[in-house]
């Protein structure tokens, strides 16, 4: 008697697992599961664009890399030299304008390092965020356009 009640449940469970899992993998509102979801204090490149000129970039990068290629407008302000570059980048800063700060990619630290500064050191409240994918999504991005114009 336990027997057949057991594999009774076990029928039923079984049978109920099948609509479930349908509905999780086909559903209309689904989330994608390998959507790139940005972290809290991110921003996805498209919307930070989308601000046009309430963005003032910010390269968290070396010198070096910076030179070699970096965001149109984007200032330099990296930690080995934060003394020489803070005070001129907070003269180019507004109230209601969002710093956005880039370093290389997803996993590249300086940017946020650079952003947790900003916001300790800064005598006002600044609206600060770190670009998700960094330097390599605006490379993405640009390849992106220049293919459309091809």
């Amino acid at each position: 008697m336990v027997n057949k009640t057991l594999s009774q449940m076990l029928l039923l469970c079984l049978t109920a697992l099948v609509p479930a899992v349908a509905a999780a993998l086909f559903h209309p509102k689904c989330p994608s599961w390998n959507e790139d979801v940005p972290r809290e204090g991110h921003v996805l490149l498209a919307d930070a664009l989308n601000l046009g000129d309430q963005v003032l970039w910010l390269d968290a990068r070396s010198q070096e890399e910076y030179e070699q290629g970096h965001i149109p407008d984007a200032m330099l302000l990296n930690e080995d030299d934060w003394d020489n570059l803070f005070f001129e980048v907070m003269a180019m800063w507004q109230p209601g304008r969002k710093l956005v700060v880039y370093c290389d990619s997803k996993v590249c630290q300086a940017s946020e390092h650079v952003a947790e500064r900003l916001a300790e050191e800064s005598d006002v409240a600044v609206d600060v965020q770190v670009l998700h994918g960094g330097w390599e999504s605006w490379q993405a991005y640009q390849q992106r356009l220049n293919s459309l114009m091809d």
